[in-house]
């Protein structure tokens, strides 16, 4: 049996049973919820989704092909694996969300699983690998990946290299080439983009958690880390190759970026303080986030939040530098750094910051917390004190984890939220109103058009857009009048 393999007794298995039930009905939420946002795209509308020969495109085309077939493509994603995911849940639920999302909850439920395998590996702790699970099954900001139908590549790709770092960690020393972890790597990598990184997690691996008899001079553990990351290049450079040949250099910037690369370095201690900060703010958990691009490196909201940085770096590293586990917490620190790299290019992204990111980063500062929470716990006989803190922290994530799956209800649910979130960015209202008038509800059109032309009200295609609602709810007068404004001020004369 597997837990058997993995040396759990009788109670354990208890509790890791336990883990994954209490995971369950922080889930269950999504059940209730339909198709929402880039649903709608690729499953819902998705005329090619029914057919077996979509596997083979699958692998010439990037995912949103099906929108517009055509050899040009339509997006800089190139997940194949992620549309095989797409087709065999065509091929199981049909366009029913609830088989959907009961196999999102699937996958989410082995990603704990496989979570908790790595933190008993990397820590040898049983004990520290339960907890770590337990606050990774239900982190709120996970509750994206797992309510939006949309989000496979996260959870598919964390499988895939967690499973692998499993590997990894437990093979032989002497092994060089291992086949297995390799190839779950450039699954992941065919999953998801993101995944491109697994080399160099694989190098912080070894550099700071040297094997027993190993050199520990700098030199010699750094050409150690580099040889043992050399197999997984082979992964990357495929994926790299296919994904040229099909793309090109397409979609290494969001369509339309117009931010230099000062405004994107600015912005990035925002972002990142932002993705650190969820830890300790359950109720932040949503499907788009109030983060704004900073103009300038004299803004506030470029030194305040680096200097948070700052001071949080000082903090960890004053903390570690006498403590027996600091090779294993640098290791952490190095998974989420490097995980969440590829959200920092943040010209390529829809929006700057996106819950689902944290998916698999978020495993290495868990492993962190657990590990020291269970250690000053038993150092200061504070078992009580402890499994209190955790039975509450547990419940503010698992009922922030129940409420977030709302936002996912249906598009407009989800437009709605967004909107309210980004009050001065127009781009969540134009879709939300795309969508009344795609449905024919031109009163709740309406509404959306007006907010919209209030927010931009010296935008010629607000008024228009306005125009043709009004045209449509046969209001002649105020259509004639935003037809007049959206036209050039000398025109109107």
């Amino acid at each position: 049996m597997l837990f058997n393999r993995w040396n759990l007794d009788r109670g354990q298995t208890g509790l890791l049973a336990a883990i994954l039930v209490i995971t369950l009905a922080a889930s269950l939420g999504c059940l209730a919820n339909g198709f929402a946002f880039d649903d709608d795209g690729q499953i819902v509308d998705n005329r090619f989704i029914g057919s077996w020969s979509y596997v083979l495109t699958a692998w010439h085309s990037d995912v949103w092909w099906c929108r517009n077939p055509s050899p040009a493509p339509q997006s800089g994603y190139y997940r194949p694996i992620q549309t095989m995911c797409f087709i065999a849940g065509y091929h199981l639920f049909g366009r029913n969300p609830i088989g959907w999302h009961a196999f999102k909850i699937v996958l989410h439920l082995f990603c704990v699983l496989a979570a908790f395998r790595l933190a008993q590996l990397l820590t040898r702790d049983k004990e520290v690998a339960l907890v770590a699970a337990l606050l990774f099954g239900v982190y709120p900001e996970h509750a994206e990946a797992v309510a939006w139908i949309a989000a496979f590549a996260q959870p598919v790709a964390a499988i895939l290299d967690i499973a692998a770092m499993c590997l990894i960690v437990q093979a032989d020393p002497r092994s060089r080439f291992p086949v297995a972890p390799i190839v779950l790597a450039g699954l992941a990598m065919l999953t998801y983009e993101g995944a491109i990184v697994f080399p160099a997690i694989v190098a912080a691996y070894f550099f700071f958690v040297p094997a027993a008899g190993a050199s520990s001079d700098f030199r010699s553990r750094f050409v150690n880390a580099s040889l043992r990351a050399i197999p997984y290049l082979i992964p990357a450079i495929i994926y790299l190759t296919a994904r040229f040949e099909v793309l090109g250099l397409y979609g290494l910037e969001a369509e339309g970026a117009a931010h230099s690369f000062a405004q994107v370095v600015a912005t990035q201690p925002s972002a990142m303080f932002f993705y650190l900060s969820t830890i300790a703010r359950p109720r932040t958990a949503g499907p788009s986030h109030a983060i704004e691009w900073v103009e300038s490196f004299k803004s506030p909201n470029f030194y305040v939040p680096a200097l948070k940085m700052a001071v949080i770096a000082i903090t960890v590293w004053a903390l570690l530098r006498r403590s027996p586990r600091r090779n294993l917490y640098l290791f952490c620190i190095a998974w989420f750094l490097i995980a969440i790299a590829p959200a920092m290019n943040l010209n390529g992204l829809w929006d700057l910051v996106q819950d689902r990111y944290l998916y698999a980063p978020a495993l290495g500062i868990f492993v962190i917390l657990a590990d020291a929470g269970v250690r000053a716990v038993r150092e200061y006989h504070l078992e009580r004190w402890g499994i209190a803190c955790l039975g509450l922290v547990t419940a503010a994530y698992a009922i922030a984890f129940w409420n977030v799956h709302s936002y996912w209800k249906d598009t407009p649910t989800y437009y709605a939220y967004c909107a309210e979130a980004h009050p001065k960015m127009p781009k969540y209202r134009i879709r939300l109103e795309e969508w009344y008038e795609t449905h024919g509800d031109w009163h709740a059109a309406k509404k959306e058009a007006l907010t919209l032309e209030a927010l931009e009200p010296d935008n010629p295609t607000a008024h228009l857009r306005l125009e043709i609602v009004y045209q449509h709810l046969g209001e002649k007068a105020l259509a004639n009048q935003e037809f007049l404004k959206s036209m050039p001020a000398e025109m109107r004369k």
